[in-house]
């Protein structure tokens, strides 16, 4: 147990985007082959889940006279940023595909501002439907319709699956990513929004009742540490669900490996599965 706890002090806080193995953003974590069209699919249908979500969102918001306000909201912003990030994902998988995309031992802006908008846009889907449900819910005010739905419980469903088929890992200390976002939310849309007369959908001067700043300064300020503090906890927990898919991968590796040792097709096959996983295994970045 000593010698695990001086382990994990001897690892270096990084808190940057570099990656050993820069390819690990464009394969599924359970391919076999180098390029597969099947998680190339996947990604597109991601995307163009998230496309028609934020449309929907949109429309929805149009026909009941909203959208003046629409992109005040925590949760429009991280629906729209997800689009984003799906559709960057589906891209740089179909350059990688279509042998158009070089991938390098170097990280290139791309595939970091990829790795930075994935990392956030999860956590976050994630924390407004937790909130959303647990405080903001109320059966007279809001209506469960279909965009409700989509915004608030299949955008945080989808990508908690999502981690489960990706390679790329995350870092606890990428948790400062999501925090620098989210003040910076806090400070321009439900501080200075209000202080200078914005209005949320139902006409009242603050975005969310548990963010009054100017009725409830106090308990205001309480609550954006608690969100933030929240979100911390979400992303370390993301970061374990993103290891265990690796330790589930590298069991399942292992037996199929076994099994089928027999052949040189195989065992070559094993060799480069090892390698792989070695190099997933050696992060040695918190």
């Amino acid at each position: 147990m000593k010698e695990k706890v001086q382990k994990f002090m001897n690892k270096k806080i990084n808190c940057d985007f570099e990656h050993d193995s820069p390819k690990d953003f464009v394969i599924s974590q359970w391919q076999r082959r180098e390029r597969c069209v099947i998680y190339l699919i996947y990604r597109w249908l991601l995307a163009a889940f998230y496309v028609f979500s934020v449309m929907f969102s949109m429309s929805t918001a149009i026909s009941r006279g909203e959208f003046k306000v629409y992109f005040i909201y925590l949760t429009n912003l991280n629906l729209m940023a997800t689009m984003i990030v799906t559709l960057t994902g589906a891209y740089l998988s179909t350059q990688f595909y279509r042998d158009r995309y070089e991938i390098t031992n170097k990280m290139t802006p791309i595939l970091k501002f990829y790795w930075f908008l994935s990392i956030c846009t999860t956590m976050y889907a994630i924390l407004i439907s937790f909130i959303y449900w647990a405080i903001l819910y109320h059966q007279d005010n809001n209506v469960l319709d279909l965009n409700n739905a989509i915004v608030h419980i299949t955008n945080s469903s989808i990508l908690i699956i999502d981690i489960f088929v990706i390679k790329h890992r995350a870092r606890f200390s990428h948790f400062v990513w999501p925090v620098f976002c989210g003040c910076a939310y806090l400070l321009i849309f439900t501080w200075l929004y209000p202080f200078f007369g914005g209005v949320n959908r139902r006409g009242q001067n603050y975005i969310y009742p548990i963010l009054n700043w100017n009725a409830k300064p106090g308990s205001s300020l309480v609550a954006a540490f608690g969100v933030l503090f929240l979100g911390a906890i979400i992303h370390s927990i993301l970061v374990c669900i993103h290891r265990l898919r690796g330790k589930i991968h590298k069991r399942i590796s292992g037996k199929y490996h076994t099994v089928s040792a027999s052949s040189t097709k195989n065992n070559l096959r094993e060799m480069e599965a090892q390698e792989q996983t070695n190099a997933y295994d050696n992060n040695n970045c918190i």
